[in-house]
């Protein structure tokens, strides 16, 4: 006689719903996404793809996109190009004018001058520098002004004016130092030289002493050049018993006798 299952004392109720099979995991979390904290250390640390797949479980992944470029951008990128190609053609020493004047004047394209100067700016292109400063004053003890623009004189060798001028010549440019007298208006002395030096302005002087017998008081009348105050004019005008006298700074009405 097999024993009884059902009614029996001595049998177990046995529940196949509610019993436990072996070796089995414990119930998943109910479904949640996966933000911020751990998740985004998770992200980070660990590929998704190989994760485990567990019931219930999401794993919310961000796309990321190559950003893509607008076609102002690529005009940008060839600007810069071009820019860093004529600066190498200058030995690096135009700047953004010049870049512009190229651009535009040379190679016909159209752009402005601020963008050139923004790209030029942004890539740390630069020329050289163009700051001008005001040239200071010598402090060369000069003549004072003896003549004070009146330049009349009715006998010779009462007033004689210099000055030096430039004359460009087929092999190059020459400088002549004259000697007025401003009574008859005739060179009394000259020299020609290919540089502007006391040498040239002394030597001129030199020869109008020797043409003509300067008086005590002949002035001789010149602007503010350092080839004027130099020591070697200077002292020649002096042991000839010349006064020396000088005009205003940069003024060219004070040697207006001059041809």
């Amino acid at each position: 006689m097999s024993p009884r299952v059902d009614g029996s004392p001595n049998s177990e109720p046995r529940s196949p719903s509610t019993a436990a099979p072996p070796n089995c995991s414990r119930k998943a979390a109910p479904h949640k996404a996966i933000r911020g904290g751990h998740g985004d250390r998770l992200r980070g640390a660990v590929d998704p793809t190989r994760l485990p797949r567990a019931r219930g479980v999401r794993v919310r992944l961000l796309r990321l996109e190559r950003p893509r470029s607008s076609p102002r951008a690529i005009r940008q990128a060839w600007l810069v190009d071009l820019i860093r190609e004529i600066h190498v053609e200058s030995f690096q020493v135009y700047g953004s004018p010049r870049v512009h004047a190229e651009l535009t004047l040379g190679r016909g394209i159209t752009v402005g001058h601020n963008t050139i100067a923004l790209l030029m700016r942004r890539n740390g292109i630069k020329g050289l520098p163009n700051r001008r400063h005001p040239r200071p004053s010598h402090d060369t003890p000069t003549a004072v002004d003896l003549v004070d623009r009146d330049f009349a004189r009715t006998a010779p060798n009462r007033l004689w004016v210099t000055d030096i001028t430039e004359h460009p010549t087929r092999v190059g440019k020459v400088y002549c130092a004259v000697v007025l007298d401003v009574h008859s208006l005739r060179v009394v002395g000259w020299s020609i030289d290919s540089s502007q030096t006391a040498a040239l302005a002394t030597n001129a002087l030199g020869m109008a002493i020797s043409n003509r017998s300067p008086l005590s008081d002949t002035m001789i009348h010149s602007g503010h050049g350092v080839q004027f105050t130099s020591w070697t004019f200077t002292r020649r005008a002096k042991e000839s018993g010349l006064l020396p006298s000088m005009g205003s700074i940069g003024d060219c009405y004070d040697t207006q006798s001059m041809p």
